[in-house]
């Protein structure tokens, strides 16, 4: 279960990824990662999904 602080920035994270606003999407998967409330499971899941952001934010270029 992710806890609430981290949970907050991934969902935040999502919604601006769903938006087109990739960089900030970026910046809140970064901030997630920086809540001690993420167990393994998760930070490994957001540090992936803050991978493929940067992933996709390079192919806009």
């Amino acid at each position: 279960e992710l806890g609430r602080k981290g949970e907050a920035h991934v969902y935040l994270g999502e919604y601006l990824a769903f938006q087109g606003q990739t960089r900030e999407a970026i910046t809140q998967m970064t901030y997630a990662l920086q809540e001690p409330d993420l167990d393994d499971i998760e930070r490994t899941r957001v540090e992936n999904r803050r991978k493929a952001l940067a992933r996709r934010l390079r192919a806009q270029r």
